[in-house]
Parts: structure tokens; C-alpha cells; sequence
């Protein structure tokens, strides 16, 4: 049986922007592809060698997470940056648990380099730094939306507010709140 002209187009139109979704993402990905394979490297760093994805393998999970989702394409390499960051943590996180469980001997501890963007913690425990975002997400999404850019992304001020739609200030602002946030919530 046919399909009626109507659905027929209306498929093709779907189907072609979802290609034209995808052709715009992977051309971010490739002209991007060293920036966010350092932001990956960076992450790698502060895990157990051997423990976590390598930097290549977190850049293409986290590229695949991102390719169906037509929010990102429209909004240019920066946003794409903030939403690669949030995926970089979320596979971080998965992995984490997987090592923690109990199936798996139950004592492994991922960790983050921090860079010093969070007083008095050079390295943190990938989970309970999960854990502290989401608890300032909760209280504050765009908190939680700048720390997760900031010490999974590695993005500066201007990037943030640019992904964000908000000014530079507005965005020392809300990382000096999110910063203290983490410290309490980590110690």
C-alpha cells in the first residue's frame, strides 16, 4: 500500500532535517574536533590510568549522545562545547558506577582534576562531584549549568555566558556562588 502524497513529504522533510541536524553536528565536530579532544584529555587526566574511557573514545561517546539532538546544532560550537561537557560528565558518572558497583569489588574511586577551580580540592571523587552539581542544579540550574562548563568543559567566563545568553559578569557571579556551593557540598 502507498503512502498518501502528503505523509510522504512530510517523512522527507523530517528525514532531511534530521540529516541537515547531523551534517551541521558532525561538521562541528570536525572542525572542533582538537578543542574538545583537549577538553577530554584534561578530563582523562584525573582518572586512574586504564580506569576511564581515553580521550578519543569519551569525545565519540559523547558525540553520539549529542548527534540526534536538534537543540544543539542551531546554537553553534559554543553551545555545542557547554552540551559536550555535560555528556564528558554523565559518561564519567556511568563509568564510575559501573566501577563502585558491587559486582565489580565495589571500591573504585574515579576522580576529576580540578585545576584549582575548586578551593582546596586538586582531584575529586567524579561521584561526589556529580552529586554536588546536581544538588546545585536543583537550587539553581544555571549554577549547576556553569560549574558543569567550568570543570567539565573547561570553558572560560566568556564562553559560559556566550552558551548561555548572559553577560560576563552575570557569569563570575554565578561561578563564585557555584564554586562555594561545591566547596560545602564536598567537604
Amino acid at each position: 500500500m502507498m503512502e498518501p502524497p502528503a505523509e510522504s513529504e512530510a517523512r522527507a522533510a523530517i528525514t532531511n532535517a534530521a540529516e541537515t541536524r547531523s551534517s551541521t553536528l558532525r561538521g562541528l565536530m570536525q572542525q572542533h574536533y582538537e578543542s574538545l579532544h583537549e577538553i577530554a584529555r584534561r578530563i582523562h587526566a584525573g582518572e586512574a590510568a586504564g580506569k576511564a574511557p581515553s580521550p578519543t573514545s569519551l569525545v565519540h561517546e559523547a558525540f553520539v549522545r549529542l548527534v540526534d539532538q536538534p537543540r544543539i546544532s542551531a546554537r553553534g560550537i559554543t553551545f555545542f562545547r557547554a552540551c559536550f561537557a555535560q555528556e564528558c560528565r554523565r559518561i564519567l558518572v556511568d563509568v564510575a558506577r559501573r566501577r563502585r558497583s558491587k559486582k565489580r569489588g565495589g571500591d573504585a574511586i574515579a576522580t576529576i582534576a580540578t585545576t584549582g577551580l575548586v578551593a582546596g580540592h586538586a582531584e575529586i571523587d567524579v561521584l561526589h562531584l556529580n552529586d554536588a552539581i546536581e544538588s546545585l542544579t536543583r537550587h539553581n540550574p544555571r549554577l549547576g549549568h556553569v560549574a558543569d562548563m567550568r570543570l567539565f568543559g573547561g570553558m572560560t567566563v566568556e564562553e559560559c555566558a556566550d552558551a548561555l545568553d548572559l553577560g560576563k559578569r552575570t557569569v563570575v557571579k554565578d561561578w563564585s556562588f557555584a564554586q562555594q556551593y561545591l566547596q560545602k557540598e564536598l567537604r
